[in-house]
């Protein structure tokens, strides 16, 4: 049994109780038996209207551990049984174990008498509304757009001179990287000075002046910040609320394409060549019964004898009323349908242009460039070609007839000469002789100049097709014809493998006998001791993405002055005196001619007295 130590509160504590706003209770200890040093339970004897309206009413009948156990084992209890023992007094809140509704209560117990006097007061609302402000601080704290408070600083007159911090969360010192301790109760100005030239500052004042809200889009540039914020703002007091969100990425490109558009745009108008814009017009059923034009520029408006204004909107119909009944309308249809590009030819009048279309939405964009006078340029050209072919063929036939016909007389007066100088050679004297033999020499250059110049006007008019040819064979070839003049000169040959080309195995044979006849042909006269050299080498290079073979005809004769060197592939152009060395003008331009219709090039490079080099390049 526990022993109830039973008193009763005084009249002042009475009216004391009676009195309180708050709720109050006056409880006591229950002793255990036998031991009045153990408080082992507390009895409600006395409360106010303020308790009993907070308590069951069988709780002032039983103890508390009759009513609420589970109370005796919490600190709450351990507290009001301490002002009861240690004669002290406690605060502290208390709040009830309650899973989905909890209450908060502000507790303070005095020992009055030997009884405890407890009152309280319940704070539920307030700690529910702190907990919602520590909610929206957080919520706003860790929102992704930039949220700052300001307060407005004002002078004696009451103007606004400034705004200061109130609260600054992340993404706000994300922006700036400023951190809420570095701008929280600093103005606006303080910390950013620029914005009082850049008009931001009087925009917040008249925010707050007319109490309005606002939003808008704008670029904040400062010293190590350049930011675009879409920004909306509301007056709140004295001061406002600014909310953002940084657009810096999306505003970039968004005016680079803005700078695109108009760049295109310009290029477009700009453009020589008529470019418009269609849109397909649809039926109920979704198939194209008309465009509708939805750009052009001032070329297309011209050719289509429009203005700008009436075209952008119009259909074609209404534009051309016969274009349905075109073949111009059917590629319309084909590349919108398709979306395969297309390029033809389209006459106007007594205009022609190119037309370049291609799939744009659901329509196409036509290019047109106005190809009147390349198109008159052609067939003038065609015609012209035709004319030369003829020619050509003419002049052909001319110089074969021609050749034929100047080497009969020249074979007369070779064969003339022979017969006078067998009969009457004793008869004519030292310079009859010498004149008859001026004249065979003559005859004799007479006739290789005009089987030259036959193989010079024949390289591109007579060329065979093209086949694959062994040059090693070739040069095989050529030196067997020159296997005479090879061993009269004792001339020492070297050669590397030759490959085989795409070519005229005819004109190639002469360019490698040409060559090798200049190098054995031009070494000092007079000098038996002087042993012509002659390389022949190959490689196979790459140019650009293109192989060559390059073959060099290398020589240790007499050379020649290197500004000579492109006059040597010209017609009748002779460096040395005809009676030093003969020939007819005509063989390096017979080798230049050859390797340029086989697609190739030949250069020389020289010093007098230190021999020749002749390089011949061929596609490998």
């Amino acid at each position: 049994m526990n022993a109830v130590v039973t008193s009763v509160p005084t009249a002042w504590l009475q009216r004391i109780v009676d009195a309180s706003l708050t709720g109050m209770v006056v409880y006591e200890a229950v002793h255990a038996d036998g031991d009045e040093s153990a408080i082992t339970d507390l009895r409600l004897v006395l409360a106010n209207e303020a308790a009993k309206a907070d308590f069951p009413s069988d709780w002032f009948a039983q103890t508390l551990l009759e009513t609420a156990p589970e109370l005796v084992s919490t600190p709450f209890f351990a507290q009001l049984v301490a002002v009861l023992d240690e004669g002290t007094s406690c605060r502290f809140t208390y709040t009830t174990n309650h899973a989905t509704n909890p209450r908060w209560f502000e507790v303070s117990a005095v020992n009055m008498e030997q009884q405890g006097v407890l009152s309280y007061q319940e704070t539920t609302g307030q700690k529910r509304l702190e907990q919602q402000v520590d909610e929206y601080k957080h919520l706003i704290d860790n929102a992704l757009a930039g949220i700052s408070h300001f307060t407005s600083v004002r002078d004696d007159n009451g103007t606004i001179i400034d705004f200061r911090y109130k609260s600054y969360n992340k993404a706000a010192g994300a922006v700036t990287g400023l951190t809420a301790d570095d701008v929280v109760g600093k103005g606006m100005l303080e910390l950013f000075p620029e914005h009082k030239t850049s008009g931001f500052f009087d925009k917040w004042v008249e925010l707050v002046e007319t109490g309005a809200s606002v939003r808008f889009q704008d670029r904040y540039k400062g010293e190590g910040y350049d930011f675009w914020f879409d920004t909306q703002a509301v007056a709140w007091k004295d001061g406002f609320i600014r909310s953002y969100i940084d657009i810096t990425p999306i505003k970039t490109a968004e005016l680079a394409q803005q700078r695109q558009a108009e760049l295109l745009d310009s290029l477009i108008t700009a453009a020589p060549m008529a470019v418009a814009l269609y849109e397909a017009v649809r039926d109920a059923a979704g198939e194209i019964e008309d465009f509708v034009c939805v750009h052009v520029n001032q070329a297309a408006a011209d050719a289509l004898q429009f203005p700008i204004a009436e075209l952008n909107g119009k259909r074609m119909t209404a534009i051309n009323p016969r274009v349905k009944s075109s073949h111009a309308y059917e590629h319309y249809l084909h590349v919108t349908t398709t979306g395969e590009p297309l390029q033809f030819e389209r006459q106007l009048g007594n205009q022609w242009f190119l037309v370049s279309m291609v799939k744009f939405g659901d329509g196409f964009v036509s290019a047109s460039l106005d190809v009147t006078e390349s198109r008159l340029y052609r067939q003038q050209l065609e015609a012209a070609n035709q004319e030369l072919l003829h020619s050509n063929d003419n002049l052909q036939q001319f110089a074969y007839v021609a050749s034929h016909d100047l080497q009969e007389p020249l074979r007369k007066i070779r064969a003339f000469s022979d017969l006078i100088g067998e009969r009457y050679g004793v008869e004519l004297g030292a310079f009859g002789q010498d004149a008859l033999q001026r004249m065979q020499s003559a005859a004799g250059r007479m006739s290789q100049l005009i089987n030259d110049l036959l193989i010079y006007s024949r390289i591109t008019t007579h060329r065979q097709p093209f086949a694959p040819v062994d040059l090693e064979q070739l040069l095989d070839e050529v030196l067997l014809d020159l296997d005479l003049r090879l061993a009269e000169t004792g001339a020492v040959l070297e050669r590397d493998q030759l490959p085989v080309v795409a070519g005229d195995s005819s004109q190639l044979r002469q360019l490698l006998h040409n060559l090798l006849t200049n190098a054995l042909k031009f070494h000092p006269l007079h000098s038996p001791e002087h042993v012509p050299h002659i390389q022949i080498r190959c490689q196979r290079t790459e140019t650009d993405g293109h192989g060559w073979y390059e073959i060099s005809i290398i020589d240790n004769g007499i050379g020649f002055d290197d500004k000579y060197t492109d006059r040597i592939f010209q017609v009748f152009q002779r460096l040395h005196a005809q009676q030093l060395y003969p020939g007819t003008g005509v063989g390096l331009a017979i080798c230049f001619r050859v390797v340029d219709s086989h697609g190739g090039t030949i250069s020389a490079t020289s010093q007098p007295g230190e021999g020749s080099t002749f390089l011949v390049r061929l596609p490998a």
